[in-house]
């Protein structure tokens, strides 16, 4: 797949897993789509954290993915960890 005019998307939040989603289409995942929207497919999950940003490496090559896990108060946060996800050899 050809990464050029296309757009990379994180949908997901720490409130996702609190509640159920209204929209079924989207879980706490990495997404690519066309840049009009269309073609969304899912690229990479992590079912027991939150994925936050992301920053596609300047060649076009790897994302890197910022995951994090929030604790049952605030102070029981986790550090968060990086993820490199490569967009040639999938």
């Amino acid at each position: 797949m050809s990464n050029k005019g296309k757009l990379f998307f994180v949908r997901g939040l720490e409130q996702d897993y609190l509640r159920s989603w209204n929209d079924n289409r989207f879980t706490n995942a990495l997404y690519v789509s066309d840049t009009d929207g269309t073609q969304v497919k899912k690229l990479f999950s992590l079912p027991d954290k939150t994925l936050g940003r992301i920053a596609i490496s300047p060649d076009h090559a790897h994302i890197a993915i910022e995951a994090f896990q929030y604790g049952v108060e605030s102070s029981d946060a986790k550090p968060s960890d990086l993820y490199l996800y490569d967009l040639v050899n999938r």
